[in-house]
Formats: structure tokens, C-alpha cells, sequence
């Protein structure tokens, strides 16, 4: 009896979906489409970039499993370290302190990707950033979308938009020197920096 018991537990678990799974392009798609089709959007184009799309993914998971919600994770390392840390070359004039961050928004506590997004545009520094409002974030025309989801953290969703300049441009002198680190602190809405 006790067998039978156990083989039609295992068998329903094989045909039963958690509720709790979430798959993370359900998220991060609308969120790049928002990026991409904003009517303010300064950027002449943007292309996603493979490495940093891993490293806003692994951004966002890292926070949602370690359950910390900043720019600089509880290791004192930043966005724009781990992207030189997976080999994206940024420009080498571009500070090379561990906890710099000039590449990255996050959002989190936001069940949709609608509300993040709004969220982000309700906040001068985020909107900035995202839609290229300062030639410094308007040369970065490469980008990437990570999010996490963990029912068990505090804020639960967790989102992530990585941009950064071409490649080719970490290089080149000619990438706008404006660097706007007045722009980018951390504050403004609940739930967003």
C-alpha cells in the first residue's frame, strides 16, 4: 500500500507545475521592449549584448537569493567590476573602483514588468539612464535584462538593466568624457535605485 501511495505522489509531482515558478523572459522581454520602444528613447538603436544579459541575470539572482537590494552586493563589488570581470571591456578612463556603478538600474518589490518600469521612469536618475537622456548613457547602446523571483525574500521580484557602450568603444577616445556621477545616486522611489 505504502509503494502505491509513493508511486502516485511521484507521479502527480511529474504532471503538477509549481506555482511558485516564474520564467524569467516573461519578465525581462516586456522590460526590453519598454526600453527599446520608449518614444524618449535617445538611443539611435540597441542591441542586446549576450555577457551582459548573463551578468543583469546573475545580478538579479544574486540579490534575490542573498536577499540585499543594491548596487554594490554585500561583497562590495559593483556593476561595472563584474561586467570587466566577465571579460565586457568598459573605457579605461572610467574609474576602476570595485563599487562603481554607471551601467545598471535596479528595481525590485514590482510583481509586473509594467509597474517596473514606471517605477524606474518615475525617477529622474533611472529615467535618465534607461532612455538616454545624457550623451554619457546615450553612447552605451548595448544592453541586457536580468530578473529573479524568490517568494521567500523581502522584495520577491527583483529586476536588473545593464547598458554599456560598444566594445569597440572602451577604446576610443571619442566616448564622451561627461561622466554624470551626479546623476546616478542611490535614493529616489521606494523600491528603486
Amino acid at each position: 500500500m505504502f509503494r502505491k501511495i509513493v508511486f502516485s505522489v511521484l507521479v502527480l509531482a511529474a504532471f503538477i507545475r509549481p506555482t511558485l515558478a516564474v520564467d524569467a523572459s516573461d519578465f525581462t522581454a516586456p522590460i526590453a521592449r519598454y526600453l527599446k520602444g520608449d518614444p524618449h528613447q535617445r538611443r539611435p538603436q540597441l542591441i542586446r549584448d549576450e555577457t551582459l544579459t548573463r551578468v543583469a541575470m546573475e545580478r538579479a539572482q544574486d540579490m534575490a537569493r542573498r536577499g540585499y537590494f543594491n548596487h554594490v552586493n554585500p561583497d562590495g563589488i559593483g556593476p561595472n567590476y563584474l561586467l570587466k570581470q566577465a571579460g565586457y571591456p568598459l573605457p579605461e578612463w572610467w574609474s576602476s573602483s570595485r563599487s562603481l556603478n554607471t551601467v545598471e538600474s535596479i528595481c525590485a518589490g514590482y510583481p509586473t514588468p509594467e509597474l517596473a518600469w514606471q517605477s524606474w521612469m518615475h525617477s529622474s536618475p533611472h529615467r535618465t539612464h534607461l532612455l538616454g537622456l545624457h550623451s554619457f548613457y546615450a553612447a552605451e547602446t548595448r544592453y541586457g535584462v536580468g530578473f529573479a523571483y524568490n517568494p521567500n525574500s523581502r522584495l520577491k521580484y527583483y529586476y536588473v538593466v545593464i547598458t554599456a557602450p560598444p566594445r569597440s568603444a572602451a577604446t576610443a577616445s571619442t566616448l564622451g568624457r561627461q561622466h554624470p556621477t551626479a546623476l546616478f545616486t542611490q535614493n529616489v522611489v521606494w523600491n528603486v535605485w
